[in-house]
């Protein structure tokens, strides 16, 4: 028995290098990112505006960078407001979540808010039981 296992896990083991070297990602090119202070004021600009017209004082402040490609490079401008401030990003994911389930309930014929009783939640108060059952019905 432990012989195949040992097999196994050698196959394993092979197989994985052998899809990881054709995968090509090792062969990214280099990327530079250039910070642009026009591309900051714009943001900042809009931010600005954003937050004075926001009906609750409770929304006090908002970071955002944007990064644009250069075109036809591997040079990206960056701007940014507060944009190295300590945040806790690791809800962001369920930003695209919500998107992605837009777009779902669109192709399905439905109106864009056919998975509200989910995303709501799981936006609104990051509730990971609701993030399953997004993810689940996005990915079928």
């Amino acid at each position: 028995m432990k012989s195949s296992c040992y097999y196994i896990v050698t196959f394993c083991l092979l197989i994985t290098n052998v899809i990881s070297e054709e995968c090509g990602c090792n062969q990214i090119p280099s990327v530079e990112i250039i910070n642009d202070e026009t591309l900051a004021l714009g943001i900042k600009e809009v931010r600005d505006d954003f937050l004075a017209r926001q009906i609750s004082s409770k929304f006090t402040r908002l970071s955002a960078t944007i990064l644009i490609r250069e075109k036809n490079t591997q040079t990206w401008k960056r701007g940014s407001v507060n944009g190295t401030l300590v945040e806790y990003p690791a809800s962001t994911v369920k930003l695209m979540y919500m998107y992605a389930a837009i777009d779902w309930c669109k192709k399905q014929g439905q109106s864009i808010d056919c998975l509200d009783r989910y995303v709501r939640p799981m936006v609104v108060v990051s509730s990971n039981l609701d993030t399953g059952y997004v993810v689940d019905a996005i990915t079928n």
